[in-house]
C-alpha cells in the first residue's frame, strides 16, 4: 500500500473523511450481512417448524435489514465514484503540469507512445488503484473480520480449523499472483511500444502514402500488436491459474466445515439456525477466497501502471532544471544597446556526443536585422532554440539584453522574444484563438486592432478577411485546410501579434510567393524590432543589415553582404546558388 500512500501524498488528494465514511460504511454492510445471514438460518428453522408466525416477523425484520444493506452500499458506490473522479482530476492535472513543463531538450529525446501510453494506460491504472483497486481490499478485508468475528461467537472449534486453513490458503494465491507482476508490466511496456507505432501511422500518413509505405506501417504495426497479444495471452494465462488456485484452495475447508458442522448438527452441538447462518458466512468468506486472487490481479495490473505514473512524474520533476526561482533574473528593461551577444559559446545535446557549436561569438545591437546563412546541418535552427532557453547551455555564453541567459527567469526570457519554426503548428482552433489565445468575440478594439495590423503585417489579412467566417474560422486538425504558406503566415502574425522585442525566424519565406516574401520583408525591415532570422532564399539575405554565416559549428564570417562576397567565400558561393535557385525558379514560372 506504500505505493498509494506515495500517491495521495503527492497529487494533494483529499482522502481522510472519504476514507472514514468508506470504513463505516463497510463496517456497517458487513454487519447487516451477518444479520441476514443469521436471519436466513432463524427463516429456515421457522419454516421447518411452520412457525407462520415467526416467519412473517423474520421476514419483515430481514427486508428492512436487506433494505439498510442496499442503502449503504449505494452511498458508499455514489462517494466512491464521486472519490474516483476526484483522484482522476488530480492525477491529470498534475500530470499536465509537469509534463508541459517539462523541458524542450528531454521532451525532445522523449517517445510520443510511450507518453501515450503514460497518459492512457497507466494514468487509468494509477486512478484505479487509489479509487478502486486499494478500496476494494479495504472492503473485503472488513468483511472478512466481521465474518471471522461472527463465526467465532458460533462455534470456536470449527473457525480455529477454518483460520488454520486460511494461512495456506493465502500462501497459495500469492506465489500464484508472484507471475502476473512481472508480465503486467511487460504488456504494459508492450502497450507503449505499440502506441509509439500507431501515432507514427497517424501522424505521418502523408509520407506513408507518398512513399507507398503502407506495407511497410502495416508490418511495423502488425508486430508491435503482436508482441501485445501475446504478452496479454501469457497475462491471462497467468490469471486464469491463479483464479483455478482460488477456487479449488478455498472450496477446501468449506467442504470442511460442512462436514463438522453436520456433524455437530447432528450430534446436537449445533442448532440448524445456527448451522446455516455458519455455512452462509463461510461460503462467503471462501467465496471471497476464491476472488481474492482475481483482486490480487486487479491490485497488481493497477499498482504497475501507478508505479510507471509516478516513475514518469518523477522523472519530469527531476528534469525541471530551467531557473524559475524567485532568485532567477529578470528582464526589467530592453533600453540597452546590445539585444543578443553570444561569447565563446560551445554546445552539444550531450555531455558525450560532438559539439554542435565550438567557441560562438558575435553581438547582435537592438532593432537589427540579422540573417543567419549556411549549410544544412550547420546548426542554424539549433541556434535559435538555445536563445529561446530550449536547449541549457554553461554560464556566461548567452546574454539577452546585457542578462545572462542561464541565469533569466525563463517565462520572462520567453516574454522577450517571439519565435516562429520552420514547421509551425496550428490549433485546431479558429484563426483569431490560435493567432491571439482568445476568441475573436472576446477581443476588445485594441485587441482586434492589434491582431489585425500582426495579420496585415504578415500579408494574411486579405485571405482571413475573405473567409466566409473570418478570424472565427476554424483550423482543421494539423491546419489540413489551409496552404503551408498560409499556415506560415498564420504563425508569423501569432509572432508579430505578441510584440515581443525579439524575433528569431526559422526559413519563414520558405513557403511563400516571391510577392509575400517582400511584403513580409519589407515590413520586418521598417519594424523596431531586433531580428534573427535563419535565411535560404537570396532575397530575405538582400535585405539583412548583417550577415552571419556558420559552418560546420563555428562562425565563418560576419558581415554585410558585400563585404561577404570578397571576405568569405563559403558565403559567395551560398548565395550564388541562392541566385541561381531563384534564376531557375523563374524561368520554370
Amino acid at each position: 500500500m506504500k505505493i498509494v500512500n506515495t500517491t495521495l501524498r503527492k497529487f494533494n488528494i483529499p482522502s481522510l473523511y472519504f476514507f472514514i465514511f468508506y470504513i463505516m460504511a463497510a463496517i456497517a454492510i458487513s454487519i447487516a450481512s451477518i444479520f441476514t445471514a443469521y436471519l436466513t438460518g432463524a427463516l429456515s428453522t421457522a419454516t421447518l417448524e411452520v412457525d407462520s408466525a415467526s416467519v412473517r416477523r423474520l421476514l419483515i425484520i430481514l427486508t428492512v435489514i436487506v433494505a439498510i444493506r442496499a442503502l449503504f452500499a449505494s452511498l458508499q458506490a455514489w462517494f466512491l465514484g464521486k472519490f474516483s473522479g476526484v483522484v482522476g482530476f488530480r492525477l491529470r492535472e498534475n500530470f499536465a503540469k509537469y509534463f508541459l513543463q517539462q523541458p524542450f531538450a528531454d521532451f525532445e529525446k522523449g517517445n510520443s507512445g510511450e507518453r501515450l501510453s503514460v497518459f492512457t494506460n497507466d494514468l487509468p491504472h494509477a486512478q484505479s488503484l487509489i479509487s478502486s483497486a486499494a478500496i476494494r481490499m479495504l472492503g473485503d478485508f472488513i468483511m472478512l473480520i466481521t465474518a471471522l468475528i461472527y463465526m467465532l461467537s458460533i462455534n470456536l472449534v470449527l473457525t480455529i480449523i477454518f483460520l488454520i486453513s486460511f494461512p495456506a490458503i493465502m500462501l497459495l494465491q500469492m506465489l500464484a499472483s508472484i507471475p502476473m507482476q512481472k508480465r503486467q508490466r511487460t504488456m504494459l511496456e508492450s502497450s507503449a511500444k505499440f502506441n509509439d507505432v500507431l501515432n507514427d501511422s497517424l501522424s505521418n500518413m502523408s509520407t506513408i502514402v507518398a512513399y507507398s509505405l503502407e506495407e511497410s506501417m502495416e508490418k511495423r504495426y502488425m508486430s508491435a500488436y503482436l508482441s501485445y497479444f501475446k504478452a496479454r495471452i501469457k497475462n491471462a494465462w497467468t490469471l486464469s491459474f491463479a483464479v483455478f488456485i482460488g477456487i479449488i484452495s478455498a472450496a477446501i475447508p468449506v467442504v470442511i466445515i460442512n462436514i463438522l458442522g453436520s456433524a455437530a448438527v447432528i450430534n446436537n452441538n449445533m442448532t440448524m439456525t445456527d448451522f446455516i447462518a455458519y455455512t452462509g458466512i463461510a461460503v462467503i468468506t471462501a467465496f471471497w477466497l476464491a476472488n481474492f486472487s482475481e483482486v490480487i490481479s486487479y491490485f497488481i495490473t493497477s499498482k504497475e501502471g501507478a508505479v510507471r505514473f509516478n516513475e514518469i512524474i518523477n522523472d519530469l520533476k527531476s528534469q525541471e532544471h530551467e531557473p524559475q526561482s524567485s532568485s532567477a533574473s529578470k528582464l526589467c528593461t530592453i533600453n540597452t544597446e546590445t539585444a543578443i551577444e553570444l561569447s565563446h559559446l560551445t554546445f552539444s545535446y550531450d555531455i558525450d556526443e560532438k559539439n554542435v557549436f565550438e567557441d560562438i561569438s558575435f553581438k547582435c545591437q537592438t532593432g537589427e536585422k540579422i540573417a543567419i546563412v549556411g549549410a544544412s546541418g550547420s546548426g542554424k535552427s539549433t541556434l535559435l532554440k538555445l536563445l529561446l532557453g530550449l536547449y541549457p547551455i554553461g554560464d556566461k555564453m548567452a546574454y539577452v539584453f546585457g542578462t545572462d541567459i542561464s541565469t533569466i527567469n525563463v517565462s520572462c526570457l520567453r516574454d522577450s522574444i517571439s519565435y516562429v519554426p520552420q514547421d509551425s503548428f496550428l490549433f485546431s482552433e479558429s484563426v483569431s484563438e490560435n493567432i491571439t489565445g482568445k476568441a475573436y468575440s472576446e477581443l476588445d478594439a485594441s485587441e482586434r486592432s492589434k491582431l489585425e495590423n500582426a495579420c496585415a503585417s504578415s500579408d494574411i489579412l486579405g485571405y482571413i478577411n475573405a473567409l466566409p467566417c473570418g478570424f472565427n474560422a476554424i483550423l482543421s486538425e494539423s491546419s489540413a485546410n489551409i496552404s503551408g504558406g498560409q499556415r506560415q503566415r498564420i504563425a508569423l502574425a501569432r509572432a508579430l501579434y505578441k510584440d515581443a522585442p525579439i524575433l528569431l525566424l526559422d526559413e519563414i519565406t520558405a513557403s511563400l510567393d516571391s510577392a509575400s516574401e517582400k511584403i513580409i520583408l519589407k515590413n520586418l525591415m521598417e519594424s523596431d524590432k531586433t531580428v534573427l532570422m535563419v535565411a535560404h532564399r537570396a532575397q530575405a539575405i538582400d535585405t539583412s543589415d548583417v550577415i552571419i554565416v556558420i559552418d560546420q559549428g563555428r562562425i565563418n564570417g560576419v558581415g554585410t553582404h558585400s563585404a561577404l562576397l570578397e571576405s568569405s567565400p563559403l558565403y559567395a558561393n551560398l548565395y550564388h546558388a541562392l541566385q541561381n535557385e531563384k534564376e531557375d525558379n523563374h524561368g520554370s514560372q
